[in-house]
């Protein structure tokens, strides 16, 4: 093996050698600093510039009828479209689970109240099977409130009080259908030579007038014997109840009425009563206030004045388990999440394209269910989607929501589509909306292209309507934005549509953005540059010293690709440490600087970050850069006549 004349002559001349590797290392700092910079601010402006959107909606008049589909159109065929969010809903049933809604009202029901004796009657109802452990027949309520007519002959009879309620407390063992919510005092008692814990629940049988204001009145209630088994029926008192706060709603708190009993609060009803779709109740035959009962005995629903109890069983079970599905391109973009004073994202993530576009089967769920339900981020929820759905009346909601039609679907008929659905963020309406909650905590989002594309919902005549409150648009880009007004604003009020753009400060951004990206690629050039220069520079000054060596390798038979190749190898050794070392100061150099200048952009605290695979492939480019110069220097040198380079060598010394 030949010996390496250029690294021995190199390595004999130390100082002209650190001072060849300085130069490197200047030219790999300045080509690192510089280019990493521009890769990580570039980056990082566009997952900055992902939050700073041009988010549009469209507000109908009333000629509409809250639909919107013309007036989208007319967006769709816009060329700053960056996409459009078609949502749907879709009614989903829990599998496994009750929803969150303990209170029983349907958000549609918010502006047509109906009362029961004075008192709100939801679909919370509850069928138990308990011991009468107390009857209390001293609640009283002072005389004034509603029923206002019931009050003005109170005090004609010169009543200042009125035994209004009777109240019964429940040993309760076993529940057939109910929130869990409801059923959470309890109390421990000797059973079998141990002991068990069970519920205790107090439930209010409501007194006519009549059975009020005169007490020679018999009722129900008189056949209850103390000690015995009963199967019966309550509704949550939604009025008297008072929920537990916003940040901390998995306790609920318990109310307290006059006789200083605590407990949730059933409202007694006929087991046979039926509901409806909306508040009113009926009842066609004698009402069965309760069946008393053996210990382990169930009641047979086949026994006369029954016959309709199954059907309502499963319409119940059905309303208590329901889920409001709306689905998203990008819930990242969807209007109530953008506002300060709507909805906020309280752990997880929210959808995004991504999810979207490979149809990921995840949702974001609200905090509310996710407390009540013991549910975390990763969690799995069943949700079957029955085949026949139907939109009932528009609901109020939280801005960015409002005007949403809430779905219902066939309670009896079998489900033909279920998702398993990963749970990957809870949301939550802000304080300003939280008396949207908890009947708004049954909305679950999830990608639109998760959902089957069978699943139709009807509106009275419409088919598949897009309201206004599942419809919005992003730009492309937001410095498109007064042009796309420009475009599209007149065309679309003519039509009856007024077209909003969610503030955002996208174009401000964008204007600072691209001031900064400019700047930072002009660096990136010239110190590009500048170190094409000094390599240049490296490359003369060493091949200039070497023109000897090549004289020496070649008299002695070196060929001229051999002396190449020792030349090559001899740079690569002094090259490699010196790019490395000047690379490795210019990386975390422009990581320091990288962060002063996102500071600039973003209100968040950003670090600066980028994978060190790309500090390899720059002082790689350093390096090739180096060697193609001595390649081709050396090359040109290497073909020289011996006799000419030494005579070059020494004019050079004289």
């Amino acid at each position: 093996m030949r010996k390496n004349i250029f690294a021995k002559s190199t390595f004999r001349q130390p100082m002209r050698t650190i001072l060849l590797m300085l130069l490197i290392a200047v030219a790999a700092f300045a080509f690192v600093m510089r280019s990493t910079e521009y890769i990580i601010v570039t980056e990082k402006i566009e997952e900055i510039g992902n939050f700073y959107r041009s988010v549009g909606m469209l507000f109908p008049s009333a000629d509409h009828n809250w639909e919107v589909s013309v007036g989208a159109e007319i967006v769709a065929a816009s060329s700053y479209l960056g996409f459009e969010d078609r949502r749907r809903g879709a009614l989903g049933v829990l599998q496994g689970m009750p929803n969150s809604n303990p209170e029983g009202f349907l958000p549609e029901e918010i502006e047509m109240p109906r009362f029961c004796h004075g008192y709100y009657l939801g679909k919370s109802d509850a069928f138990f099977y308990g011991e009468l452990i107390d009857i209390n027949r001293e609640v009283t309520t002072v005389v004034g409130h509603r029923p206002a007519a019931l009050y003005r002959r109170a005090r004609a009879a010169g009543y200042d009080q009125l035994s209004n309620f009777i109240e019964l407390t429940f040993l309760v063992d076993y529940v057939l259908l109910g929130y869990p919510e409801h059923f959470t005092m309890t109390r421990l008692e000797a059973y079998d030579g141990g002991y068990r814990e069970r519920a205790v629940v107090t439930v209010h049988y409501h007194l006519t007038d009549d059975e009020i204001l005169n007490s020679s009145i018999a009722t129900p209630i008189d056949a209850m014997v103390i000690g015995q088994r009963y199967f019966l029926r309550g509704v949550h008192y939604f009025e008297l109840a008072e929920f537990g706060t916003h940040e901390d709603f998995s306790h609920w708190d318990y109310v307290t009425v006059r006789s200083g009993a605590r407990g949730v609060m059933f409202y007694m009803r006929p087991i046979n009563e039926r509901t409806s779709d909306y508040y009113p109740r009926y009842l066609t035959e004698d009402g069965i206030w309760f069946i008393p009962v053996t210990p382990e005995e169930e009641v047979d629903f086949s026994m006369q004045g029954l016959a309709g109890l199954n059907d309502e069983l499963i319409r119940l079970r059905h309303i208590q388990s329901s889920v409001q599905l709306r689905t998203t391109r990008d819930l990242t973009a969807m209007p109530f999440m953008l506002f300060d004073d709507t909805g906020q994202l309280i752990d997880g993530r929210l959808l995004d394209k991504e999810d979207y576009l490979n149809a990921n089967p995840v949702a974001v769920v609200n905090v509310l269910f996710a407390q009540l339900r013991n549910l975390n981020i990763g969690d799995t929820i069943t949700v079957g989607i029955p085949p026949r759905q139907r939109e009932a009346a528009r609901s109020e909601g939280p801005r960015g929501f409002g005007g949403d039609f809430f779905i219902k679907g066939a309670y009896n008929e079998p489900i033909t589509d279920v998702l398993k659905l990963e749970i990957v963020g809870m949301f939550s309406f802000s304080s300003s909306s939280w008396g949207y909650a908890p009947r708004y905590s049954t909305y679950v989002f999830i990608p639109d292209s998760v959902l089957p594309s069978d699943i139709h919902v009807s509106l009275t005549s419409l088919s598949d309507p897009l309201i206004h409150s599942r419809y919005s648009f992003v730009l492309q880009d937001p410095r498109n934005e007064d042009s796309f007004m420009l475009e599209n604003r007149d065309i679309l009020s003519a039509m009856g549509f007024d077209m909003h753009i969610i503030p955002g400060g996208g174009q401000e951004f964008r204007d600072s953005a691209d001031s900064i990206i400019q700047s930072l690629a002009i660096n990136a050039i010239l110190f590009s540059a500048i170190m094409v220069l000094i390599l240049a520079l490296v490359s003369f000054l060493y091949l200039r010293q070497r023109r000897r060596d090549f004289a020496i390798s070649r008299t002695l038979g070196c060929s001229e690709n051999t002396a190449v190749k020792q030349l090559i190898i001899t740079v690569s050794i002094i090259g490699f440490p010196a790019a490395f070392i000047g690379g490795i100061g210019g990386w975390f150099f422009a990581l320091r600087e990288s962060t002063e200048t996102l500071l600039v952009l973003s209100d968040a605290e950003t670090v600066a970050t980028l994978p060190i695979y790309w500090l390899f492939v720059m002082v790689a480019i350093v390096l090739a850069v180096l060697l193609t110069m001595v390649i081709i220097l050396g090359i040109r040198i290497a073909r020289k006549p011996i006799l000419v380079l030494l005579q070059d060598s020494v004019a050079r010394r004289r």
